[in-house]
């Protein structure tokens, strides 16, 4: 698998996962131009295309940390619908942690709809905890990755 930053070229097979109903329910609408435009000018963040034989296999996002926030923040993984369930979404975790390793005692947010069983299922197993008790004004479940120290 290589992880590279999300380019033009990778919109269209991006685009094409959202007639997954659960992928649109769960990120929203198809990524647009508008979306594309963002994320390429962002400085704030990264988002990546994890691809497989040069196939576009998983997607994610995660915002640097900043005065305004000092944690790294997961925005945003999703697996193409029909590779879900073959460990893709947890190499492309393990590859983000390599590229960039949060410093001794710099966790992780991310943030999720209580609904979203799969991606609740998906960080538990990668060594998160569920933060809040309940959702947060937004309806939002928070949730923590905070690495072993070495």
């Amino acid at each position: 698998m290589q992880l590279v930053r999300f380019e033009a070229e990778h919109l269209p097979a991006y685009q094409s996962w959202f007639s997954d109903p659960a992928l649109q329910a769960f990120l929203g609408p198809a990524p647009n131009r508008e979306w594309l435009d963002h994320i390429l000018r962002e400085t704030d963040g990264r988002q990546y295309a994890a691809l497989v034989e040069g196939n576009l296999v998983a997607v994610a996002g995660l915002l640097l940390p900043r005065a305004r926030h000092p944690c790294w923040v997961l925005t945003d993984l999703a697996v193409r619908p029909d590779r879900r369930g073959m460990g893709l979404g947890s190499r492309v975790w393990q590859e983000i942690l390599r590229l960039h390793p949060p410093d001794a005692g710099q966790c992780w947010l991310g943030f999720l709809q209580p609904e979203n069983r799969a991606a609740r299922s998906f960080l538990i197993r990668n060594g998160w905890h569920c933060a809040t008790p309940r959702p947060d004004a937004e309806g939002m479940l928070r949730f923590e990755y905070i690495p072993a120290a070495p």
